[in-house]
């Protein structure tokens, strides 16, 4: 308070000094307002300077802790005292907010704090790993602007087309659009209308192989509101082998065979011509004998595509011989005829008929993509009943399964019920033919066992923060040798998952960085600065402080609501107004009056 006294003095004698002036005055009308608005501007001057702080009563709950993450209302700020453990927070706050540097030190010294209430998108996902036995009462933000979902094909073969899919959240008044650009040309763009919270679905042709960088750009007008990184590897195409059984010719074979062939797909196409005997094409590919199936036979092929009258026509050993190659990671492809299944690969599919709509064709939609393909002429008689254990690759846009697989063994089986995909071809329409044939064939054949399959987390690595390297081993008790850039890691073996290993480290560069495991050829992982995928991230943590807060613990016992004294301010700009209003005034006085 003694550092303020010299203050006080000289705004008391500038006080007295204005009065003195204003009464000495010789034209003395309107005296007592122009004193009035001295007074009122010199003590405006004095509560500018130093602002008036009172008290009020509220009630809290000693047991509770109340944190600001980001994305918060910081104008909670004005009716409660609040902590947080986020400095741009801290920042944001200034001195109205306290920081806790480290939660789980300050929850193990208040062993009282048994509830903890965040606003914003939430804690970070290390620090919810130490609010076991803590109520956690979460009031999220509002989704943020931008990108807040968005995934695409890490790695993807030469001839397939890159997708990139998610969801966009755009809060402000103008439409926005959104544009995947690659080697310097625009690829595909859409447009997101104002306030909405749309789904998007961008494609483009990636014809060079190795590592690749994309760019996903959103507009607003000619301003650029987001730039992100979109980084895939394009490796060699290798075909898969097919095996084509057919009970009889059709146009779905015939434009398939041929497609196969065009694009180099190593093929051999059986037509049943009588009990025993076959008619055989070889395309692409070395002679192969096909009249006779054995394991050793099928050993040859990633996948066998076949009619249901077929499979039902073969002899007891080719049936063994065909269920133990595709329990050995072969892929089997059935074509129904009939609602009715004839062979023991059809049978555990449930199909069903539908009374005849009227409808004159149909339009599948490939899972995972947004937007549909061309119609096709005529419309199925029957479709697929979803089971649990069953994973549906097709659908029409009514969704009823045109589509289905489910694994056996190591392989997969699926049955289809669509016959007429050449019409795509009849129709010019070779896109939607080529894109349905490449997404089944890819889904259903063999998969290829010589890579090894890791992941890391989080998805969209950050250089410098914590990133897992997860790599799961074809034999149990395998310890995998995971090098990062040279830097050996040590990894750690799955508590309940003795084939899952798990290597730690902390990126030091952006961009690509290479994985080693064992003897396998290097792959490469590519690692974001901090505000790459921002919108995504928020939202990210927004949903798993959602997902936490639901399967938070019951709050404990305690003493109840207790009441407590707050120091509040009074807004200075009530001060300035006044200052303002009467400076105002006495100017207008002495110049218009």
């Amino acid at each position: 308070m003694e550092k303020n006294y010299p203050m006080i003095i000289a705004a008391a004698i500038l006080l007295l000094f204005l009065l003195y002036k204003e009464v000495k005055r010789v034209n003395r009308d309107r005296l007592f307002l122009r004193l009035l608005a001295v007074v009122l501007a010199v003590g405006a001057l004095i509560c500018l300077a130093f602002p008036i702080k009172y008290k009020v009563q509220r009630n809290t709950d000693p047991h509770a802790l109340r944190l600001l993450s980001e994305g918060a209302d910081m104008s909670l700020l004005k009716d409660s005292a609040y902590f947080t453990t986020d400095s741009s927070v801290l920042l944001a706050g200034g001195k109205h907010i306290k920081y806790i540097p480290d939660l789980a030190y300050y929850l193990q010294t208040h062993q009282d704090v048994n509830r903890i209430q965040v606003n914003g998108y939430g804690l970070q996902s290390e620090e919810l790993k130490g609010l076991a036995g803590i109520t956690y009462d979460f009031r999220p933000a509002p989704s943020p602007e931008g990108v807040i979902s968005c995934s695409w094909q890490q790695v993807l073969k030469q001839t397939t087309v890159l997708s990139v899919q998610g969801m966009y959240n755009n809060t402000s008044e103008k439409p926005v659009k959104l544009v995947l650009e690659g080697l310097g040309s625009k690829l595909d763009s859409v447009t997101i209308m104002a306030h909405r919270q749309d789904r998007f679905s961008l494609k483009g042709q990636a014809n060079q192989l190795g590592k690749m960088v994309y760019g996903l750009k959103v507009f607003s007008g000619a301003d650029i509101l987001h730039q992100e990184n979109i980084p895939f590897q394009v490796a060699p195409s290798v075909k898969p082998r097919l095996l084509i059984l057919s009970s009889f010719p059709d146009f779905e074979y015939k434009f398939l065979k041929n497609w196969l062939y065009e694009n180099k797909y190593p093929v051999v196409y059986r037509t049943r011509i009588s009990k025993d005997k076959f008619s055989t094409d070889q395309l692409n590919t070395p002679v192969v004998n096909a009249a006779d199936l054995n394991t050793g036979m099928l050993g040859k092929f990633d996948l066998v595509i076949a009619d249901d009258q077929e499979l039902s026509a073969l002899s007891p050993a080719a049936v063994s011989s065909l269920r133990t190659a595709v329990s050995q990671g072969l892929g089997l492809l059935i074509r129904m005829n009939d609602v009715k299944a004839l062979s023991v690969f059809a049978k555990p599919y449930k199909l069903y008929e539908t009374a005849d709509s009227g409808a004159k064709s149909f339009t599948p939609v490939l899972a995972g993509e947004i937007a549909a393909m061309h119609a096709i002429p005529g419309s199925p008689s029957f479709y697929i009943q979803p089971q649990s254990a069953e994973q549906s690759l097709v659908k029409d846009q009514g969704g009823k399964v045109l589509l289905s697989s489910a694994l056996y063994g190591n392989g997969k089986l699926a049955v289809s019920v669509i016959a007429s995909t050449y019409n795509w071809k009849l129709s010019g329409v070779s896109s939607d033919y080529t894109q349905f044939w490449s997404a089944v064939i890819g889904t259903v054949t063999r998969k290829d066992e010589s890579n090894s399959n890791w992941t890391v987390f989080p998805a969209f690595p950050v250089v410098g923060e914590e990133t897992r390297v997860n790599e799961e081993t074809t034999t149990a008790n395998a310890i995998p040798k995971l090098t990062v850039n040279q830097q050996t890691l040590s990894p750690v073996q799955h508590l309940s998952l003795p084939f899952v290993w798990r290597g730690t480290f902390w990126p030091e560069h952006t961009g690509w960085n290479e994985l080693k495991i064992d003897n396998h050829p290097a792959d490469y992982f590519f690692v974001y600065v901090h505000q790459d995928w921002e919108s995504l991230k928020q939202q990210e943590r927004l949903l798993e402080n959602l997902n936490y807060s639901k399967k938070s613990a019951a709050v404990k016992e305690n003493s109840g609501i207790q009441s407590e004294m707050i120091e509040k301010e009074l807004s200075q700009w009530w001060f300035f107004a006044i200052f303002l209003l009467s400076a105002a005034y006495i100017w207008f006085e002495t110049k218009m009056l």
